[in-house]
């Protein structure tokens, strides 16, 4: 199964997954742009600094076998440690600076990159993955890609410029010297071997289950008011104290491979300097040259131990970089997992871009489901809606309203048949320009953090608060609107909170208003509001719709009656269509509905 129709949980779970590979990480540097040269300038720097510090070594064996000699003169000595120190200090400031300024922008650049691809992925994707699990990726996977490209990346360059440099430097001293790193390469390759197979998975898993906790934290903060409703904060605590402690074991796992390969690095360590040490004082007493003299100095013993703690102090932090480069390597497998999905509604290549739209739409042999699983919803549907017409649409639970209605927005893409607007296939027009045209009110008007003002103005940012204001009172909501604590000027929170459901809708219902659409498309528009609003938004949406082809998908018999076509949807199919007279001399369908909400049973149409 393509991974673009998985859930997020199906995504979570899916244990088939190929090991971690570093391509993913290979992939972020790719966002680092023109602050590449940066990079390669850091590494030089970063090569430079390891380079002076080689070369204090090299001096204090000098030093060294000059005092042995009683042999030069003090500035002579001291100069180059001087020279040499700040040479690596002022390089390695640089280094760290630049390399934290350059990933700083690779990062920024795959976050900003990471959120316009999910503003660009179809409604469908949001069906299936949850607000969670998304938010997770874009924070604590973009925090471990962000250390990834700083710490790891430079402690790398630094081990392999320090290993080269020290090679060079024994094997100048004396190639036999080298023999102790034959006897110890062999047990590191085992251990980090090991090592690294494990810290794989656990990384992998690690970063699955805080997708888990962040999408519960999310899921519950979302829902409170239901979980405060029924008592349910005993059963959520429960919840996530159970991901809480699972996501504890899989970090104590981590941690006990980390304390075991750090000793295990330490053991190396020994072991390499006791033969170091020990090979040393061999070749001092019994490696002679041709003439006599001892093969090395007590300077060159010097360095080579020095030589040898160089290499071994960054190989100490092998345990922290290879934690960060497996915990990066599951967030960017994870992140790039989302900007490789492809959108089940793409925009065509050569999009059309139709200057204004008269407003006629037509579906033609239009069949659609959500999931490959279920059955169809809509099964061959086929309608035309004249320009400027008003179509009512309704059915019981279930029949399909929404979806076409989220058809005609394209939303969706049908799985057989088209939609047209003005004769033009809704896949061939540009998205954005098609969206700019059409105004959709969905059964719940979804509010931003901000004032009332910023929302009204979310999709017409060029008017002015006069003209919103205006535009309200011929709409009929102006009232309702400045009725609030401070008017068009009231916060909005998150979702809309601190609003009644009937202020939210009337919000959302002008704001759509407010886009001027030539097509507009309303999902229960006055379901939540009381009699008084709802007859204010019925009489000022008679003058709106004559200018426009609306769409309303309504229950409340004021709303259907008044539409000059109804539609009525039943076992995936158009079963009935007409005037509300004719649907009710009909006695079909449409008149078991009128007749029930008539007699109170159902109270809606």
């Amino acid at each position: 199964m393509a991974k673009d129709n998985l859930t997020s949980e199906q995504l979570e779970n899916d244990e088939n997954r190929p090991e971690l590979s570093a391509k993913d990480l290979l992939r972020c540097f790719g966002y680092l742009g023109r602050y590449k040269f940066i990079i390669l300038l850091s590494v030089t720097l970063c090569a430079v600094c390891v380079w002076a510090e080689m070369a204090l070594i090299r001096q204090s064996g000098m030093l060294l076998d000059s005092i042995a000699k009683m042999g030069g003169s003090l500035w002579e000595l001291t100069l180059p440690f001087l020279l040499y120190g700040a040479l690596s200090r002022v390089c390695g400031g640089l280094q760290w600076i630049m390399t934290t300024y350059a990933t700083n922008r690779a990062t920024l650049a795959l976050r900003t990159a990471f959120f316009a691809k999910l503003q660009s992925l179809s409604k469908s994707f949001y069906d299936t993955h949850k607000v969670g699990w998304l938010v997770a990726r874009n924070t604590s996977d973009m925090a471990r890609i962000s250390d990834f490209l700083t710490y790891p990346l430079t402690m790398s360059v630094i081990f392999v410029t320090t290993f080269t440099f020290a090679l060079i430097q024994i094997a100048r001293i004396n190639l036999l010297l080298l023999l102790p790193l034959l006897v110890v390469s062999p047990l590191f390759i085992l251990i980090t071997g090991y090592y690294r197979r494990h810290m794989r998975r656990e990384n992998r898993r690690v970063s699955r289950q805080n997708s888990k906790i962040v999408a519960n934290i999310s899921e519950t903060v979302r829902g409170i008011r239901v979980v405060h409703a029924f008592s349910r904060e005993e059963e959520n605590y429960a919840e996530f104290e159970e991901l809480s402690t699972e996501y504890k074991e899989l970090n104590i796992r981590v941690a006990r491979l980390q304390g075991l390969f750090m000793p295990s690095l330490d053991f190396l360590g020994m072991l390499n300097m006791t033969l170091v040490i020990g090979f040393a004082f061999w070749l001092i007493n019994y490696s002679t040259r041709v003439d006599g003299v001892s093969a090395i100095t007590p300077g060159d013993v010097a360095e080579y131990v020095l030589y040898m703690n160089a290499v071994l102090h960054p190989l100490r932090l092998m345990t922290d970089i290879y934690g960060l480069v497996f915990a990066a390597s599951a967030a960017a497998e994870r992140v790039f997992e989302v900007m490789d999905m492809e959108p089940t509604v793409p925009e065509p290549e050569s999009p059309l871009l139709p200057d204004r739209f008269n407003g006629e739409i037509e579906l033609r042999d239009v069949s659609f489901r959500y999931l490959p699983e279920q059955s169809l919803i809509l099964s061959g549907i086929n309608l035309k809606i004249p320009p400027r017409q008003t179509l009512a649409i309704v059915g019981e639970t279930g029949a399909g309203k929404t979806t076409m209605a989220s058809l005609m927005a394209r939303l969706y893409d049908p799985l057989s048949g088209s939609v047209h607007i003005d004769g033009y296939d809704l896949r061939e027009l540009s998205s954005v320009a098609l969206h700019r045209r059409m105004g959709f009110v969905p059964q719940q008007g979804y509010l931003f953090t901000g004032t009332v003002m910023d929302n009204l103005k979310f999709a017409a940012p060029e008017l002015s608060d006069q003209a919103v204001m205006e535009q309200a009172r011929a709409l009929g909501t102006h009232k309702s609107i400045a009725a609030l604590p401070q008017g068009y000027y009231t916060t909005v929170l998150e979702g809309g909170d601190g609003l009644s459901l009937g202020q939210r809708q009337i919000i959302a219902i002008t704001r759509a208003v407010l886009a001027d659409p030539e097509v507009l498309i309303m999902d229960e528009p006055t379901s939540a509001l009381d009699i008084y609003h709802e007859r204010l938004i019925q009489s000022a949406l008679e003058q709106i719709c004559k200018d426009r082809t609306t769409i309303v998908i309504a229950h409340r018999l004021s709303t259907v009656r008044r539409a000059q076509k109804i539609l009525v949807l039943a076992g995936s199919v158009i079963a009935e269509v007409g005037t509300h007279e004719e649907l009710l001399a009909e006695e079909g369908l449409y008149y078991s509905m009128y007749k029930r909400a008539a007699e109170g049973y159902l109270g809606s149409v």
